[in-house]
């Protein structure tokens, strides 16, 4: 699967299927190719009935990171909303709040900042459908991480 020419000079790797999204955040959060990242998941794009448990589980996603030759670690939310968590080496599955057993995401976390106006604190995500970063408060990344199940953050360092 060749990139697509928006792809070629990616700070972050984006998704090029419905339902890759550990494919990119892996890609990303280890600075490897889609490639790379896709063979050492030997991901397949499943109906989204199968993919989460089969294919995206925190299981598949530490062996892959260990195939790519990384110490996973699973930290818990404090570490996150601490800020203690090494930013752009996390790995988070995030849950829809309205469907949080059925629609998970993995995502790349990049750290805290502020908002504009310097009173709350945000936490920056790489999402994996554009290059551009999406920002969330901490009860967000809170409700985001806790709405269902499995839980799982992963650092690698």
């Amino acid at each position: 699967m060749p990139p697509r020419p928006e792809q070629i000079s990616e700070r972050f790797v984006t998704m090029r299927e419905e339902r890759d999204c550990l494919v990119a955040a892996i890609a990303t959060l280890l600075g490897i190719s889609y490639e790379a990242a896709h063979k050492a998941i030997g991901h397949r794009n499943l109906p989204s009935f199968l993919e989460s448990p089969l294919l995206s589980n925190p299981m598949v996603a530490v062996n892959s990171l260990k195939r790519l030759g990384q110490s996973p670690m699973l930290i818990g939310l404090t570490a996150l909303l601490n800020g203690s968590a090494k930013a752009g080496k996390v790995l988070v599955l995030v849950h829809d709040p309205d469907n949080p057993y059925f629609a998970q995401h993995w995502v790349v976390w990049f750290g805290i900042t502020h908002n504009a106006t310097g009173d709350e604190l945000l936490h920056k995500f790489h999402w994996g459908q554009n290059q551009t970063p999406v920002y969330k408060t901490q009860q967000e990344l809170i409700d985001l991480v806790t709405a269902g199940a499995p839980n799982c953050i992963i650092e690698v360092r």
